[in-house]
């Protein structure tokens, strides 16, 4: 069944944006119930617990015997828990490369046909804030300039 001209006129009507400085989602997003769950029982202590241990220290406690037992994932995750996850490196093709640096230029030319001040660290950043690829090509030239 067809809408009428006029209903969806009014329809239409109704979709204005939302004034400036004003959310659409005011109270933002959901905190993660679960996890905060997870927190809270985690910092009790295990009723009946003559050590009066946590439950987290009862895990870890359990994690850590695995370990010790030859189970290579408690090990993994004991590892990446104390020292932090290995940085998994990244590497964008040439032609990827090739396509952001001049993307970068183009930005460098139209800001200073305007006037602008723009460096080629604040272009990419520009990129970055819009593209994965952007983002990844600016962690491996940080990357290299470390080393």
């Amino acid at each position: 069944m067809a809408e009428s001209e006029e209903a969806r006129q009014k329809r239409l009507a109704n979709l204005k944006p939302f004034p400036k400085g004003t959310s659409g989602n005011p109270s933002g997003r959901p905190k993660n119930t679960l996890t905060a769950a997870y927190r809270k029982i985690l910092g009790q202590h295990v009723p009946g617990d003559v050590e009066r241990r946590t439950y987290a220290e009862v895990i870890a406690e359990a994690v850590a015997l695995k370990a010790t037992r030859g189970d290579e994932r408690a090990a993994k995750e004991i590892e990446d828990r104390v020292c932090g996850k290995a940085r998994q490196h990244v590497t964008l093709s040439t032609d990827r490369r090739d396509y952001i640096e001049r993307s970068v230029e183009n930005l460098l030319t139209a800001a200073r046909e305007s006037g602008d001040e723009l460096d080629h660290w604040g272009a990419l950043q520009l990129l970055a804030d819009k593209s994965e690829d952007a983002a990844l090509y600016m962690a491996e030239l940080a990357s290299e300039a470390e080393q």
